[in-house]
């Protein structure tokens, strides 16, 4: 130990290295300090770049497709002035139906073009509330409602939205013109002369109006009115739904939705409209009672005894179905006795076909809405896509006091030999 001492008293430099050779290997990196100041910089401005790419990226796409819907707007407005339509709608004699909500009138456009346009008049509100001759407030929301469902579809089987409009208290929505006009006239309407429909065509009309209103359904749009007056005819006898002004969107995840009062057409309301409920398969009861009504040839609202329900439509119907099926050939017999004689003395009628018809009629016009099926089965069921399933039997409870053992069980037994089966 005396001799290290002496050493380092001698060369005192060597205990000035021993105590700086840590600090040289230290020194040779950098700081903690140091790194985090170093690096972080990068890493900000590459994430403000990024940021910035993305949402310039998100204008772009944004921009773009305003200035291709802006377009299409424009190319689509007509040529036309609000004192065109005025003259439209004035003319008692272009004036092609109408309701309690609004009448319908046809326009000539000067490049010759035909439209329909559907005016209501409005009053000065009362607190803050539209009054008009429909009720307060009914027939403006009612046309705002309409503009805005047909602003959201697109469907060859519903009716094409071309413009809105308001001028002063009235109100205007203009849509395509369809020739044939609704699908009532052909049934019950006042034209005696008007030929009644073969089955091909009626066939056609069931069909498209089944698409137009899955594709309402599949879009969370419930339509709530759909009935003969509503249902429009082309060139090419191809239907086209319309009347939205009571149509309601909802959220497809409810089974359901509740209102503050019923709304609709006697005749083609579902049961549950006794509790102010509606749903998507209300929709579908009120398919049934057209489907029925396009094959037998009867009307639902002109029953008798009074105020026309669609019990008493789906009562006589059956009825008269299950009378038939006591004939030798059942299902097939109860199929004859309620389709139009019109429709019976067509040679190479597809008896088949209108049976099928006839049994999701049925099965939409069931009571309980959870026996109902869906409008994506019931399309597959009329276009005879089917597999190993066979078609369940209608509930029985709408029935009344046709509900008997006896008619049940030969029902049952000739509509499983003669129906395909289905999922």
């Amino acid at each position: 130990m005396a001799a290290q001492a002496v050493i380092l008293l001698l060369f005192p430099s060597l205990l000035s290295a021993q105590t700086d050779a840590p600090d040289a290997s230290a020194a040779r990196l950098p700081p903690p300090s140091t790194m985090t100041t170093t690096k972080t910089p990068g890493i900000v401005v590459v994430a403000c770049v990024a940021s910035a790419l993305i949402v310039a990226a998100a204008a772009a796409v944004y921009l773009t497709c305003w200035i291709r819907r802006r377009r299409r707007v424009e190319s689509q407005r007509l040529p036309v002035d609000v004192h065109t339509i005025r003259e439209a709608t004035c003319n008692p004699r272009n004036k092609l139906g109408g309701g309690a909500f609004g009448s319908v009138y046809k326009m000539e456009l000067p490049d010759g073009r035909c439209m329909a346009v559907k005016k209501v008049k409005t009053r000065k509100p009362r607190r803050g509330r539209l009054v008009d001759d429909a009720g307060e407030g009914g027939a403006r929301l009612q046309l705002e409602n309409e503009g805005n469902v047909l602003v959201r579809v697109q469907h060859p089987n519903l009716v094409k939205f071309v413009e809105c409009c308001k001028d002063g208290d009235d109100c205007f929505v203009i849509t395509e013109f369809v020739p044939n006009g609704s699908l009532d006239k052909y049934f019950h309407g006042e034209d005696r002369d008007r030929e009644e429909l073969p089955w091909p065509p009626r066939y056609k009309i069931i069909q498209g109006t089944c698409n137009g209103l899955l594709y309402l359904h599949q879009q969370g749009i419930l339509h709530r009115d759909l009935k003969m007056e509503n249902i429009l005819l082309d060139s090419d006898m191809n239907p086209k739904i319309t009347d939205f002004g009571i149509s309601k969107v909802i959220d497809q995840r409810r089974t359901h939705i509740t209102m503050d009062f019923a709304i609709g057409t006697k005749g083609y309301m579902a049961p549950e409209y006794a509790v102010r409920q509606y749903s998507p398969t209300s929709d579908v009861y009120s398919f049934g009672v057209l489907l029925l009504e396009i094959v037998t040839g009867r009307t639902s609202y002109h029953t008798a005894g009074g105020d026309p329900t669609a019990l008493d439509f789906l009562r006589e119907v059956w009825r008269d179905f299950s009378d038939g099926c006591h004939g030798k050939s059942g299902f097939a017999d109860g199929v004859r006795n309620i389709t139009q004689r019109q429709l019976l003395t067509e040679p190479g009628l597809d008896i088949e076909q209108v049976g099928r018809c006839v049994r999701v009629g049925f099965l939409c016009g069931q009571d309980n809405r959870r026996h109902r099926p869906g409008m994506k089965r019931v399309n597959q069921m009329i276009a005879g896509d089917c597999g190993d399933v066979e078609l369940p039997p209608p509930g029985q409870s709408w029935m009344g006091t046709l509900r008997t053992p006896s008619v049940i069980r030969i029902c049952h037994v000739v509509s499983h030999r003669h129906q395909p089966r289905c999922t």
